[in-house]
């Protein structure tokens, strides 16, 4: 019997990269539309990661995503890596949630991956049903190895008790030109390494897009991922929370501190 391919396009809305309180990509109306009409012309719906912060301030969230058949999770309150779940930002993010959206969220996503093993008891506590934090790779910089974790969904357990399923996920960093982008020096790395693909990353996104459904991939929404595991739930691989004990996490620089120690230099 043939297991059905899926596949997931997933957005964390969020601050853009560098900043943190401007929205440019968002509320710029052509620059939004060239990328919803990339997946509304190859019939891809979206799960989106929300800043709840965002909620709060009145962004125009559900205008921009809802045309694109988009479902809607949590990615904290202020998107903040120090504090990345806390209770604060847990119960703040859902409180906001549940006032623009008149119910509550099933899903969590951490900034930057940074779960903890008081995160998850913390998203178990509120209800949540599942995170779709860990990225299965090896980041040095940001301080974490998750290469031991499943590639599949599988269930964070403590002791004798299910906590919650996560949901691995890949990540992808091509975003668009925004004045936070523009203003790193010519001489730092990642102004390159951000702008290098500007003219191509809308067809580099199609393309993937068309290279996945060539290949038999179904296209859908990560809570459809959720049901399906649920409805498996006691297959799902079983992974203790000492694996996140274990972990310590290194925030990146907040852009003000980048600033300060650029400017600081002689």
């Amino acid at each position: 019997m043939s297991t059905e391919r899926l596949a997931c396009m997933t957005v964390d809305l969020e601050p853009d990269y560098l900043s943190e309180d401007c929205y440019e990509v968002l509320l710029d109306e052509r620059r939004f539309a060239r990328f919803a009409e990339t997946l509304q012309d190859r019939r891809v719906p979206l799960s989106v990661f929300v800043v709840a912060k965002m909620l709060d301030q009145a962004l125009p969230v559900r205008q921009r995503f809802g045309p694109l058949d988009a479902e809607f999770e949590l990615h904290s309150y202020s998107h903040d890596p120090s504090e990345p779940d806390s209770v604060r930002e847990i119960a703040g993010a859902k409180a906001a949630y549940r006032t623009y959206f008149g119910r509550d969220p099933r899903g969590y996503r951490a900034p930057c991956g940074f779960i903890t093993a008081p995160g998850v008891r913390a998203l178990a506590a509120e209800g949540f049903e599942f995170s779709a934090s860990i990225f299965p790779s090896h980041r040095r910089e940001l301080g974490f190895d998750h290469t031991a974790l499943p590639l599949d969904p599988f269930v964070w357990r403590e002791g004798e008790r299910d906590l919650l399923v996560e949901i691995p996920f890949a990540v992808s960093r091509k975003p668009f030109v925004t004045a936070t982008v523009l203003k790193l020096s010519k001489l730092d790395y990642r102004r390159y390494a951000l702008l290098r693909n500007q003219d191509n990353a809308l067809k580099l996104l199609g393309d993937l897009v068309d290279f996945l459904k060539g290949h038999g991939y179904r296209f859908t929404r990560v809570g459809e991922v959720y049901d399906r595991s649920r409805a498996r739930h006691k297959e799902l691989p079983r992974v203790g929370l000492g694996h996140l004990e274990r972990t310590t996490y290194k925030p990146p620089p907040r852009q003000a501190d980048a600033l300060a120690s650029r400017q600081a230099l002689p």
